[in-house]
């Protein structure tokens, strides 16, 4: 009896959802099938702005703009692919572009397919005017990188670009995709994690017309960090009105403290044809003979020249500070063994002081040799050359300076007196960053304090404090010796950079002409002013420009400028 009542319990149960099956898909299956194809639920990601990128005074150096991608949903177009010939006629985009796009970015039925991005306003319009015959497009708005100067401090900065198969097998773990934008070089690659915010979505429901009805889930995305950085735009300007067309790299420094006020190298590019998909310009700067791309700045390794003699010089006021009286006479060359080094002129009798006035190569090639290569070397790693200077930027070099067991070791020869001569006046091997230069004359005004240069000031409301505990023990007497040489190479008219004195300023220098096989000179001009007390340190270094009297006029222009603009001001 009760297995019966359990039979008929079970057959009533299975009746009623047969019952309700056939109600479903029979009695009310029209009315459902509309429903589900008048609404679809969508699933939207929503991409995080990237934080802002401003200067010492706020101004946005890299920041966001809204941008426009189209999507098509798979299951809306299913054989009709004349969606894409409607689209192609209202943005003028050819057919073939469009789904070549879909098949790329294909992922599944349901699953918005990305067919082209970053259109501009006026071409969203005229999709939005035509929304009735486009029911499986979508329109997107989404953050986009812009950077509203151009090319200006592009190097400093960085750029943004897709994300390559090294840096997603790097960086998968921190939330990567192999979608996503990242920054390559500059500060756009340093700051990545600061900069890139957390990504969000949106689950919508929408009507066959693809019109929203009602939002079923939502997670916001989180923008990213803006970061403050040293960087003063007004200085960066000056720079780029003066070296539009030339070659080389600019950097304009505190001493004091490392903060890089501006920094450029040349050529430059433009960030935004990265972020904007310009792909021609793209491959004109990959393929460009003079490498926009390479930051000279800071990975640029160049043989110094005679502003090189700064270490040589501290060098031997360190080892013996008699040397300050010493003399030697320059005939316009020194004849070492079977070989001829040249001068820049017949200077006669030289002194220490007139020596560095003068950039004379004889007194230094004597003075090289009388030290030796050792001390020479000693003080050039301990004056920063030789190694990183730290700044916060990827792809720094280190330069080199030679050595006797360097070239021992590495070329199985021995060290001659030709090898220190060529040493001492900064050619040969020895090879440094314009960022090393700016460096090392930094010491000689700060007190002898170990500074790292650097770009980054705030990353958002914190300050970024950089540690500073080191000091570098030279004789008071060095530092004033060579600081009064270098203020009389611009002072002294008979000094190599007379041409950059300006009023109003004191400008300390060291000129360096630096022989390249094949090619012309480079021009470097190395230093730094102020009114009444140094406030700057710099470098301007022109890559083949044929003389270092070149480079001082340009650093003349620019701090003269500088100072017209009020930055010298306290």
């Amino acid at each position: 009896m009760r297995n019966r009542q359990i039979d008929i319990i079970f057959t009533a149960l299975f009746a009623i959802l047969i019952l309700g099956l056939f109600y479903i898909q029979i009695i009310r299956g029209d009315y459902f099938y509309s429903l589900s194809r008048k609404n679809v639920i969508r699933v939207v990601s929503l991409e995080a702005a990237r934080g802002r990128i401003l200067d010492r005074n706020a101004v946005a150096l890299a920041d966001t703009i809204p941008s426009f991608d189209i999507s098509v949903i798979p299951q809306e177009i299913k054989s009709d692919t004349s969606i894409f010939d409607k689209v192609s006629q209202l943005l003028n985009i050819p057919v073939g572009e469009l789904k070549r796009n879909y098949k790329k970015n294909y992922i599944n039925a349901f699953t918005p397919v990305k067919i082209y991005e970053k259109l501009d306003k006026d071409r969203i319009i005229a999709l939005e005017e035509n929304k009735f015959q486009l029911e499986a497009v979508v329109i997107d708005a989404q953050p986009q990188r812009f950077y509203p100067f151009g090319k200006m401090a592009s190097h400093a900065l960085g750029y943004l670009s897709q994300i390559d198969f090294y840096r997603i097998t790097r960086l998968k773990p921190y939330g990567y995709e192999s979608s996503d934008l990242v920054g390559y070089g500059g500060l756009e690659e340093r700051y990545d994690l600061v900069l890139r915010g957390e990504r969000g979505g949106e689950q919508i429901e929408v009507d066959n017309r693809g019109q929203r009805v009602r939002t079923v889930g939502y997670k916001p995305s989180r923008a990213g960090k803006d970061i403050q950085i040293t960087i003063d735009t007004r200085a960066q300007k000056i720079i780029d009105s003066f070296m539009q067309d030339r070659k080389g790299a600019v950097i304009i420094m505190d001493p004091y403290n490392g903060e890089i006020i501006a920094m450029a190298s040349y050529p430059a590019y433009d960030p935004n044809d990265f972020v904007k998909g310009r792909n021609k310009a793209v491959e004109r700067l990959l393929k460009d003979d003079d490498s926009p791309l390479f930051n000279r700045a800071i990975a640029g390794q160049f043989p110094p020249g005679s502003v090189f003699k700064i270490v040589t010089a501290t060098a031997a006021l360190e080892y013996k500070p008699s040397y300050i009286n010493k003399t030697f006479v320059c005939n316009g060359y020194l004849q070492i063994g079977n070989r001829y080094y040249d001068c820049n002129s017949v200077h006669g009798q030289e002194s220490f002081m007139d020596a560095i006035i003068h950039s004379c190569n004889v007194y230094f090639y004597n003075l090289g040799m009388r030290i030796g290569p050792e001390a020479i070397n000693k003080y050039a790693y301990i004056l920063g050359l030789g190694r990183k200077t730290g700044i916060d930027l990827n792809y720094e070099a280190k330069g080199f300076i030679p050595s006797p067991n360097w070239k021992k070791i590495r070329w199985l020869q021995n060290w001659h007196k030709g090898d220190t001569a060529n040493m001492s006046i900064g050619q040969g091997e020895v090879l440094a960053t314009p960022l090393q230069l700016v460096k090392m004359v930094s010491f000689l005004i700060n007190g002898g304090e170990v500074i790292y240069p650097h770009l980054i000031k705030k990353i958002g409301d914190k300050q970024v404090n950089i540690v500073r505990n080191k000091t570098i023990k030279l004789k008071e007497e060095t530092v004033n010796n060579i600081n009064n040489a270098l203020y009389n190479v611009v002072d002294n008219p008979s000094g190599t950079a007379y041409n950059a004195k300006t009023k109003s300023l004191k400008i300390y220098g060291k000129t360096g002409t630096a022989q390249v096989v094949g090619k012309s000179p480079h021009g470097w001009f190395v230093g730094y002013a102020g009114k009444e007390r140094p406030k700057y340190a710099f470098c301007v270094f022109l890559e083949n420009c044929g003389s270092s009297h070149i480079a001082a006029e340009v650093a003349r222009d620019i701090l003269r400028k500088m100072l017209q603009e009020g930055l010298f001001d306290a």
